[in-house]
């Protein structure tokens, strides 16, 4: 089994708040418009806590098989568009990822 990583390969931390941290997470391609801006944050009390995980991407959307009237369209009827991403990551990126999530909600529970 791979280990984590410190500094971690593939995972930037941007900032820390008291209850919560920011990372950028880079795409295995290379590219800048795939990376993921991921914010991890504990909020509660001693006796309920939440940890809200929020991941900012850029999407794309199959404009292939969907015309922009199509989208706009299901905007209004639906109220939403399917879109996706894909962030590829090195096994050892992944690992860091899943080590860097479980380490920061330690952290901020025991604040």
């Amino acid at each position: 089994m791979t280990n984590s990583q410190v500094p971690a390969e593939g995972i930037m931390l941007q900032k820390q708040w008291s209850n919560g941290k920011s990372y950028t997470i880079a795409c295995d391609c290379g590219g800048d418009d795939h990376n993921v801006s991921m914010w991890i944050e504990v909020e509660g009390d001693k006796e309920i806590q939440e940890v809200i995980t929020t991941f900012y991407v850029q999407t794309t959307t199959p404009w292939y098989s969907v015309s922009r009237w199509r989208q706009i369209w299901d905007v209004l009827t639906k109220g939403y568009v399917k879109q996706e991403s894909t962030l590829i990551l090195s096994k050892q990126s992944a690992v860091n990822l899943a080590s860097t999530i479980k380490t920061v909600i330690i952290e901020l529970e025991n604040k």
